[in-house]
């Protein structure tokens, strides 16, 4: 756990400023540490104090094989720490509302620990769990959720195995011309029409339409 105090402190409001920017890229690059895994995302995630200090960071499977990043990074904290309620904590993937492996999904966790803001890259698609909609858990829980689906292709990319099989009905295209695959498209990877004013995704009926295009490298 670092405690060094740091000029990145996060934004107070809906705007992100280039604080949000650099522990979002963080939490990707954090991401990139999971062991890989056929039945979950890899995941990093930072929790940051209101003043710019690191507080903690994690990885989904960083301890255990069922571990999500988010509640990894949480439990290096004390459960009483006063910093909690104004931090802020940047995960590269939504944080879930449902999960098949713990019983306490990460959007309930991050409301219980009093956490005041997250900052994401791309919401969760279907893949695991039919919808997550963590987003909206934790504004209803008062929690300000920003997204920053620029973001996203870094999220994304230590994933790619997983979305190539996304369920029957997903928006998906293949252009093979090569061997490596990446997220393409705009804002990220997923189309403007799905994007909000603050860059989320609006899915009233179904979730995020991910392109996937293979090119050559």
């Amino acid at each position: 756990m670092s405690t060094t105090p740091s000029t990145g402190a996060p934004g107070t409001g809906r705007e992100p400023n280039s604080a949000d920017r650099n522990w979002l890229a963080l939490a990707c690059e954090l991401a990139t540490l999971c062991p890989v895994s056929e039945t979950a995302f890899s995941v990093g995630a930072v929790v940051v104090a209101a003043d710019g200090t690191e507080l903690a960071r994690g990885y989904s499977r960083e301890s255990d094989p069922h571990d999500p990043a988010e509640e990894g990074a949480l439990a290096k904290l004390p459960a009483e720490d006063a910093r909690l309620a104004t931090a802020t904590i940047y995960s590269s993937l939504e944080p879930c509302a449902r999960r098949a492996s713990r019983h306490r999904p990460c959007a309930q966790l991050i409301r219980d620990v009093g956490l005041r803001g997250v900052v994401t890259a791309w919401n969760e698609p279907d893949t695991f769990v039919a919808g997550a909609e963590g987003t909206e858990t934790l504004e209803h829980a008062g929690v300000a959720v920003v997204a920053l689906p620029e973001y996203a292709n870094a999220a994304q990319a230590p994933n790619l195995h997983l979305l190539q099989r996304l369920p029957t009905g997903r928006t998906t295209s293949a252009h093979q011309t090569g061997s490596h695959l990446l997220i393409a498209g705009t804002a990220g990877g997923v189309p403007p029409s799905r994007l909000g004013a603050r860059g989320r995704s609006q899915r009233p009926c179904s979730r995020i339409a991910v392109t996937i295009e293979q090119v050559a490298v």
